[in-house]
Order: structure tokens, then sequence, then C-alpha cells
């Protein structure tokens, strides 16, 4: 309801309301549950620089209070709309939205942001877009050309996005990158990105969905998949496939790593990685690491059988068979003193 310094005001001012308009400067709170008015006013303006939408809101906090800052609210009483305009921000349950304009409905219950809308989420994604619809709670929500941001510095863009509950966003031509500042040429296409007709990502299960999927590199697609699936940048330890790299090199060819990762138990793991040369054929590579109480201990085999020797001539690793092995462990014994190994074997210098 709106606060009674504002109530008393509005029914002194019920002269002038009889014109359709009432503007005062107010710096007071202004909370939602209107409905206790039975005054014919067709809209109201008020201009403020800090303004509370109180308790309006089912968020995970439920005493949570909406803030709000903007050069002017406008309160239309006849639709039941209020209208933030000049440098809005609001500050609700650990989110905050910036924009050039946001709408409230309290008939629909729905938040319009527009105008260079900058939402950052409790978790550290920002989100920005043209235009953003949200619910009461921001838990759902929809927005046009709309980009986020995340803290393990990926990007994820997309024509229209929809957002359900407070754990699944769906973009339609989306886009999946890592996020680099490319001041010297912003519009270079990337290392990599993947392109999908649908992106989902499920925050519940921290996972990102790709249907209509495509792999480029430089912006040159390279692989095209109906389906995949990954773990989000805020899983740490999971089993799957990493990110590949490329391999372009005169005495090698062109390739691709495709490493797999084991989360063997919250103590050991295991990366085994694939690499196909198009000059030398296969590169296997097995990594495995330990973590004990006092310590770590690792140990890395690669091999190939190369396809074109001859590529190597004049150095050591003109062979048909070419291996390599390195172990290493770091031991704290007591106090200040520690012990470990580096040991590393190669059936060639050049390996």
């Amino acid at each position: 309801m709106i606060s009674s310094s504002i109530f008393h005001k509005l029914i002194s001012a019920e002269e002038a309301a009889s014109k359709g308009l009432v503007t005062k400067s107010l710096c007071l709170s202004l909370a939602l549950g209107v409905s206790v008015f039975a005054l014919t006013i067709s809209s109201t303006t008020y201009s403020s620089s800090a303004q509370n939408f109180g308790n309006f809101s089912a968020s995970s906090d439920q005493n949570a209070e909406m803030e709000l800052e903007a050069a002017e609210i406008t309160y239309d009483f006849d639709r039941d709309i209020i209208v933030a305009t000049g440098s809005v921000e609001v500050l609700y349950d650990g989110y905050t939205v910036e924009a050039t304009q946001i709408e409230f409905d309290r008939a629909t219950q729905r938040l319009v942001a527009r105008g260079n809308v900058i939402m950052t989420e409790p978790d550290g994604n920002i989100v920005r877009s043209n235009e953003l619809t949200l619910s009461e709670n921001f838990a759902e929500g929809f927005a046009q050309a709309l980009q986020i941001d995340t803290p393990n510095r990926t990007q994820l863009r997309g024509e229209r996005v929809t957002r359900t509950s407070d754990k699944v966003t769906t973009l339609e031509n989306g886009v999946y990158t890592v996020y680099t500042q490319n001041e010297g040429a912003p519009y270079k296409p990337p290392l990599w990105r993947i392109r999908a007709g649908k992106i989902i990502h499920d925050k519940q299960e921290r996972r990102i969905y790709y249907e209509d999927a495509s792999f480029e590199f430089f912006g040159v697609p390279i692989a095209y998949l109906p389906y995949m699936s990954m773990p989000d940048p805020s899983v740490k330890r999971k089993s799957g496939f990493l990110a590949p790299n490329f391999v372009n090199s005169t005495r090698l060819g062109t390739g691709a790593t495709i490493p797999y990762y084991w989360a063997l138990s919250p103590s050991s793991e295991l990366t085994a990685t694939a690499t196909g040369l198009s000059r030398q054929g296969l590169l296997a590579d097995v990594s495995y690491r330990q973590r004990f109480e006092k310590g770590t201990a690792s140990l890395s085999i690669a091999g190939i059988r190369q396809l074109d020797a001859d590529a190597f001539s004049g150095s050591s690793g003109a062979k048909d068979w070419r291996v390599g092995a390195r172990t290493t462990g770091a031991f704290n014994l007591v106090g200040n003193w520690d012990f470990g190994w580096d040991v590393t074997y190669k059936s060639d210098r050049a390996f």
C-alpha cells in the first residue's frame, strides 16, 4: 500500500486530481498495494531519487524488498501501471537491474525493462539486452537479443530468450563461447564457439544442452551435431569431454585434440586425449593425478606411430614409433622439509 504520507498528499490534491494529473516532488517510500484508494485519479507523476516498492514479490526471501532509483516515476491509476524513467536502477533479493525505463504492470505482475538493460544476478552472471521482461520475482522472463556473461569468462547469446523458473534459460539461435575483450578487432570471431538452434541452460543440473549444434573454429564450422550437452562453467570436476584444441603444423599436418576427463574420486582424476593429425596419424596421451594428505603425484604417458617419419628428417624425431612419459611428485614431510620428483623420458629430443 502507498505510505500514509503519500496518502495524505493525494487527498489534499483532490482538486488537482479532477484535472487528471497530479505532480509532486517526493522522496518517500512507494509501495504497490494501491487498491486501498478509491480516488478517481487518471495518472500521478512523482520525481524521485530513491523509491521503495515494498514487499510485493514471491521470492526465495519472502521479506525481500524492491528498491528503485529513477529520475521520475509515473503512476497510472486507471491502468494500474508504474513507469520509472531516467537512469533507472532496481535492487531486489540480490539482483540489480539497470535500464533507461522500467514499467511495472500490477495486473500481469510483469516488469519490462527497456534501453541498455543490464541485469546482474546473485551468482555473478551479467545479462544484457535492449528489452527484458521479467516476472515479479525475476524468476521467469523473456528477452530479445540477450547476452549473458558469466564470472567464468563464458558468454551465452541468443536472438530470442525465454526464462522459466529461476533455473532454466532457453536461447533460440544461440551462441556459446569464451568471453574475451578484443578491443583491437571487436568483430573478429573468437578462437572457438558453438552455434545451436536451441541452447538450454539448466542451473539446477548445472548443464548446458545444445540442439542442432555446430562447432566453429575462427568462425568456420568444422563439425555438426544434432544434440550434445556439457557441464556449465560453474562445474569444476565432472566426467565428460573437455573443450577441444586444434593443431596446424607443417610436420604434423592439421588436426584436433579431443580430451576426455574422468573424475575418478574426490582425490584422483584421469584425462585421456586423442589427437588426430592429417600427416602423422593418431597421438594418444593419458594423464593420471592423485592427491594425498601430504602431497600430490602424477603420471603421463604419450605415444604415436608416425605415418610420415620423413617429415622429421634431419632430427631425432625421424622414426616410426615415438613415445614419452613423465612423473611428478611433491610431498611435505614435516615443517619446512619437502620431498618430490620430476622425471621425464622421451624416445627422442624432438618429441
